[in-house]
């Protein structure tokens, strides 16, 4: 359950522009429970996925309450430490991932003090999972979030396709804050990552979070092919399997915040094409 814990850390994170990163946990087979404080909203929680990118039944999925957890994943199985040994669980997929956003920061010293776009490009340039499953209601799979990180695709993504900018909250709902237009063609997977992060004080009950929208049109706004909504947290994503050449349209849309406050945000968007062999 989201807790004070985790609200100290969205605190920091919105305070202070700093990135975490926790493990979801290894409760996967018992109760599947996300500890704290992978919880954060502000927090990118990882989960743990095998070989060829499979599940891991020992990943932490869920939250009694709180938001959408994980957000990805990363290979944390038979990892070999000299003097220490082969180690297997999510806290070994969050010291690969956090190697994987200090090579990113440091490739592009930009994305410091910026947690909502690491988030968005780990997000756009995840790797689908083996096996995904069903999906949770802003879009991520169940048990593996975005999907698996990739640091090749998320630099990629960060360096030709991500946007971001700063939007000031208003009382205005269904607000288009950003849209693209892209060609597309059959058997191309387009991905969609967007983030804002979360206003926190430390108290948990105090903890609120803008809520985002993806909607994803072919050929003009009357045809709604696909969309992803962030109603239990901040974090909308999409992937999109394309069945048809087309124009297709990405809108990302404000719709407001789960509690009667205000304040300025920034809003990260990251994309990112993928081609089938």
């Amino acid at each position: 359950t989201y807790s004070d814990l985790s609200a100290y850390f969205d605190y920091i994170s919105k305070a202070y522009g700093v990135t975490f990163i926790a493990a979801a946990g290894n409760e996967g087979n018992i109760d599947g429970l996300v500890c704290n404080p992978a919880l954060g909203y502000n927090v990118i929680a990882v989960g743990n996925v095998g070989y060829g990118n499979s599940n891991c039944i020992t990943s932490s999925y869920m939250s009694n309450n709180g938001p959408c957890k994980p957000n990805v994943s990363c290979y944390g199985g038979d990892i070999y430490i000299e003097n220490i040994g082969t180690r297997n669980g999510t806290s070994i997929s969050t010291a690969i991932t956090t190697g994987v956003v200090a090579c990113l920061m440091e490739k592009f010293p930009a994305l410091k003090g910026k947690p909502e776009m690491v988030n968005a490009i780990l997000s756009s340039g995840s790797t689908e999972p083996y096996n995904m499953d069903t999906t949770d209601p802003n879009g991520y799979d169940t048990y593996a979030g975005a999907g698996v990180v990739n640091f090749e695709k998320s630099a990629i993504d960060y360096d030709m396709l991500a946007r971001y900018m700063a939007y000031d909250y208003s009382t205005d709902i269904d607000n288009v804050i950003w849209e693209e237009q892209l060609d597309m063609f059959v058997d191309e997977y387009l991905v969609i990552s967007a983030n804002a992060l979360a206003f926190a004080n430390g108290d948990k009950d105090d903890t609120y979070f803008p809520k985002l929208r993806i909607n994803l049109y072919k050929n003009s706004y009357s045809n709604l092919v696909a969309y992803s909504y962030s109603s239990t947290d901040n974090n909308a994503f999409l992937r999109y399997k394309i069945t048809e050449d087309a124009v297709y349209i990405i809108c990302i849309l404000y719709m407001g915040c789960n509690g009667s406050i205000t304040y300025p945000v920034n809003i990260a968007y990251s994309f990112d094409i993928v081609w089938t062999e």
